[in-house]
């Protein structure tokens, strides 16, 4: 046969397949480069001599080059050849060749399973014509099926052109460590099978696939000499060759601690199990049942278990029927039954436990390549049937329907029903049970006869199918609970719907266990969990441990010896938080759910102080009142803050002291809420003593920013402490006599302040003449001047004296004679008179502005009695000046 590709002008040839059927040689295959030269032939021939082999080829039919030689079976290529080829096809000569040879006896290679082929006589249930040497298996463990399987057609063959009577002798040397060994052979039809020359299995007549086994044990490590028989006469062909080490049962070690589990899922759906589905139900259930450490693993996952093999897990196969397997344990598109051998080995010396969710457990192999959209493309194409459980358990086993398609709950089941409270149905319908010679580890359900949801000790490890239609996930859970109860281990479980407890699991009997709940704390000899923002805390009043209250402690210490309960008894208690800015109030604290608290506040008013104080006015939060003190049932966290109004002392005074008992005031001293503005009122001016003393008002000192210092009703509002002043400054009168003229400066003067007095005019009266002499006060003569001034610094009395002059009435002829001149005279003097006497005033005026600025800088007089002075003293001047 020869496989090209046309480009043209030549073959560039891919493959070149020599099926040459010479004796013992078949099937010689080589892969060349064709050069083409068109319209030309080629010869091939062969030569034997002896067990050698030669074929040669020519482009002439005369000179002859070496293509192959075979010696035993051995292929030596020689140089490249051609051969022509057209478009219209390939022309190739051969030369007759007929030559005959001897059929071999079997070699027992170690490398492969030699095959000699014959055909079968179903007359004399012989085998007989030999057909050829090949091909061969080169598995060392093999199921070979063919016909219903899908790689090969019903049309197709098994060998050398046939698909019914044909047989072969097959042979190989093996070499096998000591110990107990099963050798399982599966045909359909005919098998015989010699171990070292001796027949162990004899089987050779016409039958449906069956399975054979038997056990032997070598005393020392060797090579052993294997022959297997085989036929097939009609329909479907199957053979199959496992052997496997046997682990002794006392192999098992005690085990520490609870195996970490795996949820072997490596697609989310399956054509007749749902893996995601599995998984999302396992997983709580198993965490509710104390087994923490759960992993979901891959395919990648998987290989990497298988790569470390990590002692005592348990792989929970979440695909039901079908077993996932990596991808290097596939040849030639098939599974390599190595897999399961090396997965029972794990089984048997790591410690593994192996639990099957399937129907028919270890009846499919397969893996990610295989998968289609929703599962495995064909069944079938994988299919390995009843070989898979007794190359996992090591013996001839089986699965089948029971006739009522019912199991019934065994002892052990009701076991765990009643110690693990676990709601197991009495019957389950449709389980896939199992037979074997083996005793089952334990079995939760069985008919009698068979097994249903059962375990099987495998060397140090388990095999577990945990079927049961419609109750897969609980049933996982049983066939590990009643697993590790078998194991010795106890289960500690909590049940309390509070906190994320620790320490509980699975324990071996008589270990010493600590558990508590994460967060606990102590206080005040108090055992506390607090939630809620650490609001609400569950106080823990004890530990019951299988309806016994122990004391109440952070860590529960106990020697377990069977399987326990723990529930802590809880006493809820809500925190009642009551804040205040001032004062101190009562009820704080921690209060049972329901109890009642009562809240109080000793004190209304709160003075910080002589000047502060605090007024309380009512509730808010939780409660809204303006009780001091009530009572709430707490259901949950309270918090209360008690409001206070803020109260500041504004207080008057005035200055000077004397003036207290004579000013009438509202309020010499109030509380103002903080903010609130405030009116203070004092009269102008108070007339003290007599009716020549008088005091004024001057002005606030407050030291308050904003506020009208100069008027007597002072506005402000208040934001602290506040002390006011009213500040009057004395005033007296100066009371001025004159039996003649016209008086000016009669009035009232501030305390230091200068009157001017004067008396207009100073001579008056005809014919007698009355004459200005002076000013006296108490009698006193105290100036000439028609014009005095003086500071006044009480009240002052002053009376004008006059000199009565009678020479005028003596000369008054003289004055009528010179009455005109001295009209004009007169008149002239009366307004240079009145002219100094203004400019006077002015000087007068500027000399005080002078003496107010000295004594201001000199700190003799106040800024606000400066101030007003000079405003007084400026007006007047003004006057004067105009």
């Amino acid at each position: 046969q020869i496989k090209g590709i046309w480009n043209g002008y030549c073959i560039v040839v891919q493959h070149v397949f020599l099926d040459i059927r010479v004796d013992n040689v078949k099937s010689v295959a080589k892969y060349v480069y064709l050069n083409i030269k068109p319209n030309r032939w080629y010869w091939l021939s062969a030569n034997m001599e002896g067990n050698v082999l030669t074929i040669y080829f020519s482009e002439d039919g005369i000179r002859y080059r070496k293509l192959v030689k075979v010696i035993d079976n051995t292929y030596s290529f020689g140089d490249m050849f051609a051969l022509i080829a057209d478009p219209s096809g390939f022309k190739i000569a051969f030369d007759d060749i007929t030559l005959s040879y001897k059929p071999p006896n079997p070699s027992y290679p170690e490398d492969k399973w030699e095959r000699i082929w014959y055909t079968y006589d179903p007359r004399t249930n012989k085998l007989t014509e030999y057909l050829g040497y090949g091909s061969h298996e080169y598995n060392m463990l093999f199921d070979n099926i063919w016909e219903t399987n899908p790689r090969f057609k019903l049309e197709d063959e098994i060998a050398h052109g046939r698909k019914d009577n044909i047989g072969f002798v097959s042979s190989r040397t093996v070499y096998f460590p000591s110990g107990r060994w099963l050798f399982i052979i599966g045909s359909d039809d005919g098998v015989q099978f010699y171990l070292d020359g001796k027949l162990m299995i004899d089987d050779w007549r016409p039958h449906a696939y069956r399975l054979h086994s038997f056990e032997v044990k070598f005393s020392t490590p060797g090579k052993h000499r294997l022959l297997l028989k085989y036929f097939e006469n009609i329909g479907y062909a199957r053979i199959t060759f496992v052997f496997l080490r046997l682990h002794e049962v006392d192999e098992v070690r005690p085990l520490n601690r609870v195996p970490t589990i795996f949820l072997l899922k490596t697609r989310e759906h399956g054509v007749y199990s749902d893996p995601a589905g599995v998984v999302n139900e396992l997983l709580p259930l198993l965490r509710e049942y104390c087994f923490p450490d759960v992993r979901v693993i891959d395919m990648d996952g998987f290989r990497k278990l298988l790569k470390e093999q990590p002692e005592n897990i348990v792989i929970i196969n979440t695909h039901g029927e079908l077993i996932p397997i990596p991808e290097e344990f596939i040849n030639n598109d098939e599974p390599d039954l190595k897999f399961l051998v090396e997965l029972r080995d794990l089984i048997a010396k790591r410690g593994w436990i192996w639990i099957n969710l399937a129907m028919y457990p270890f009846y499919y192999l397969g893996n990610i390549k295989h998968a289609g959209e929703r599962g495995w493309d064909n069944y079938g194409a994988y299919l390995i049937g009843e070989l898979g459980l007794p190359i996992i358990l090591g013996d001839i086993s089986a699965t089948a329907w029971t006739k009522t398609y019912i199991a019934y709950i065994s002892q052990e089941g009701k076991y765990l029903s009643e110690e693990f409270n676990l709601d197991l149905p009495v019957l389950i319908k449709n389980p896939r049970m199992i037979m074997s010679r083996m005793k089952p580890a334990f079995s939760i359900y069985s008919n009698g006869e068979w097994n249903a949801v059962v375990a099987y000790k495998i060397g140090r490890g388990f095999f577990i199918n945990s079927y049961a239609e419609r109750y897969v996930p609980i049933m996982v859970l049983a066939s590990l609970m009643k697993l590790l109860d078998k194991l010795n281990f106890t289960m500690v479980k909590m049940e309390s719907a509070i906190g994320e407890s620790v320490g509980t699991g699975w324990y071996p009997k008589h270990s010493e266990v600590n558990v508590t709940i994460r967060g606990l704390e102590v206080a005040d000899d108090v055992v506390f969990l607090k939630i809620r923002d650490r609001l609400t805390r569950y106080v823990l009043r004890g530990w019951s441990v299988d309806g016994e209250l122990k004391p109440p402690s952070v860590t529960l210490s106990i020697t377990i010896k069977k399987h326990i309960t723990i529930r802590p008894v809880w006493r809820i208690q809500h925190y009642v938080n009551v804040s205040s800015c001032h004062g101190k109030v009562i009820g704080s604290g921690w209060y049972d759910h329901g109890a009642r608290a009562t809240i109080s506040i000793p004190k209304d008013v709160i003075y910080s102080g002589d000047d502060i104080r605090y007024i309380f006015v009512g509730w808010q939060g939780d409660y809204v009142g303006n009780e001091t003190r009530f009572s709430i049932t707490v259901t949950k966290p309270l918090r209360m803050v008690a409001n206070w109004r803020t109260e500041y002392l504004v207080q008057v005074d005035i200055k000077p002291a004397m003036l207290i008992g004579k000013i009438l005031l509202e309020h010499n001293r109030i509380w103002v809420e903080k903010g609130d503005s405030v009116s203070i009122k004092v009269p102008k001016e108070v007339l003290i003593l007599s009716d020549n003393t008088k005091y004024v008002f001057l002005c606030w000192q407050a030291g308050i920013e904003g506020c009208d210092e100069f008027n007597p009703e002072l506005k402000l509002k208040v934001l602290e402490p506040t002390f006011v002043k009213a500040i009057y400054e004395p005033w007296y009168y100066v009371d001025v006599e004159s039996k003649y003229g016209s008086i000016s400066g009669r009035g009232w003067y501030r305390n230091g302040s200068i009157a001017h007095i004067s008396v207009s005019p100073n001579v008056i009266g005809f014919p007698v003449i009355h004459v200005f002499e002076g000013w006296s006060k108490r009698g006193i003569v105290i100036s000439r001047n028609v014009t005095c001034s003086l500071v006044v610094n009480g009240p002052v009395k002053l009376r004008a004296i006059w000199r009565d002059d009678f020479s005028t009435a003596i000369t008054i002829i003289s004055v009528l004679v010179c009455a005109a001149i001295v009209f004009a005279i007169i008149s002239k003097k009366h307004w240079a008179v009145e002219k100094t006497r203004y400019q006077a005033e002015l000087e007068k005026i500027d000399k005080q502005l002078r003496i107010l600025d000295e004594l201001y800088k000199d700190g003799k007089i106040s800024e606000m009695a400066y101030k007003r002075l000079r405003h007084e003293y400026e007006e007047k001047r003004r006057k004067y000046q105009k």
